[in-house]
């Protein structure tokens, strides 16, 4: 529970959500009384290999800063 609590505190916030759609602060609200079932659900798909493929893709969405368009340097990633 000390590791899932330490993950949650560590969440971005005010960031876009990844393809699953749920933004950190859902993480970050979740009640206490339920992040025992929440922990006991990841164990058990950490201990059968079950996750989800999608757990390791990233979604880089390019921000345009100034200039040239065309240009890939004008853009934060």
């Amino acid at each position: 529970m000390h590791e899932l609590n330490d993950t949650i505190k560590e969440l971005s916030r005010g960031k876009a959500p990844g393809k699953h759609g749920i933004p950190n602060e859902v993480w970050v609200n979740f009640p206490d009384d339920c992040k025992p079932l929440i922990l006991t659900h990841l164990n058990q798909m950490y201990a059968n290999m079950d996750l989800p493929d999608n757990w390791s893709e990233i979604v880089i969405v390019p921000i345009y800063k100034k200039l040239e368009k065309s240009n890939p340097g004008n853009y934060r990633l």
